[in-house]
């Protein structure tokens, strides 16, 4: 089965600043992108696990310096 992926546009008045602060934080990620994640919670600095459809796996996020 080939992957499938969906991609939507949203516009905003929001300063993009803000917008990057709601990406970019880890905890975020199931409002924005629920196809991939129902829940991710912190273990260890960068390791975060994801859970998604009762199944989970880990991820290494590292921060983005500005």
């Amino acid at each position: 089965m080939a992957a499938q992926t969906i991609t939507r546009a949203v516009e905003s008045d929001l300063e993009p600043s803000r917008i990057y602060i709601l990406l970019a934080e880890v905890s975020n990620i199931p409002l924005w992108a629920p196809a991939f994640a129902d829940t991710i919670e912190p273990i260890d600095g960068t390791l975060h696990r994801v859970t998604r459809n009762g199944e989970t796996f880990d991820i290494e996020i590292g921060r983005a310096h500005v």
